[in-house]
């Protein structure tokens, strides 16, 4: 019997307000999303077995950009919403390159957990563009389903 289970994972793009301003100074924008469909292929050892528990997008999966004026510093920040997503399963993000500009970017390039609350991706100056993200997805086990998560990037002016 042929089980087929998908997994979809939307980048949304987001202004933040920051101590009652609309940042203007700043702006991110980014493209990519990732589906991910898993099926009898993905079983450890063929029927009757557990499938992969892990899976990774393409390194640049989602490629975020972020202009900024002047010396302006920020931070990218990440969280999910989960629409339907079981508690077992979890959604890692990592910077997987440094992208082109003017400015500097640090940090992000482990990977890390993205929960339901706004945690620190990465940091940067300037105007930063094409910097690639890739996504894991762990705790994979058979619950045939459709899940779907929608993770929010914003950016933060420091």
């Amino acid at each position: 019997m042929k089980r087929r289970f998908a997994f979809i994972i939307i980048g949304i793009v987001l202004v933040l307000m920051h101590r009652g301003q609309l940042l203007r100074a700043q702006t991110i924008s980014l493209t990519g999303s990732w589906t991910l469909t898993i099926d009898v292929s993905n079983l450890i050892g063929g029927p009757g077995t557990d499938l992969t528990d892990t899976y990774e997008s393409a390194a640049n999966q989602i490629v975020i950009d972020v202009s900024a004026t002047g010396n302006t510093s920020w931070r990218v920040d990440v969280r999910k919403s989960d629409i339907t997503w079981p508690s077992q399963f979890h959604l890692d993000v990592r910077r997987t390159g440094n992208g082109t500009g003017n400015g500097d970017v640090s940090g992000g390039l482990t990977y890390q957990e993205i929960t339901s609350t706004d945690t620190e991706f990465y940091r940067g100056t300037k105007k930063r563009e094409n910097v690639p993200v890739q996504l894991r997805l762990r705790g994979v086990s058979v619950v045939p389903n459709t899940y779907i998560t929608t993770v929010y990037y914003t950016v933060v002016r420091l």
